[in-house]
């Protein structure tokens, strides 16, 4: 299958041109085999696209971690990192373990 994850923050409101640079980290669990691995897709964006291989019953399960490092004019040497993480899954009541991760 073919996803896509569109997210907002409201690190959004701040201006492209204080933003020195971005980091965004989509982490979920893939079963290969009979294993499950990690797939982890970079990016500066916030619309995520990715595949997965659905072998046992549309069970997802990832974790999205946004970082922005932005200039700030009063100390204008210094950067302050904006942190944001959602985590991602693919029911109704949550059973993520990145939840816990979050706290």
């Amino acid at each position: 299958m073919k996803g896509t994850i569109s997210f907002y923050s409201p690190a959004d409101s701040i201006p492209q041109s204080k933003i020195s640079s971005r980091n965004v980290t989509f982490l979920y669990l893939q079963r290969e085999n009979d294993s499950l691995i990690f797939k982890e897709i970079k990016t500066n964006k916030n619309v995520i696209h990715f595949e997965y291989k659905d072998l046992d019953s549309l069970k997802f399960v990832g974790f999205i971690s946004d970082l922005r490092f932005i200039e700030m004019d009063s100390v204008p040497e210094k950067l302050l990192l904006n942190r944001n993480f959602f985590a991602v899954d693919s029911e109704v009541s949550t059973n993520n373990s990145f939840v816990e991760l979050l706290e």
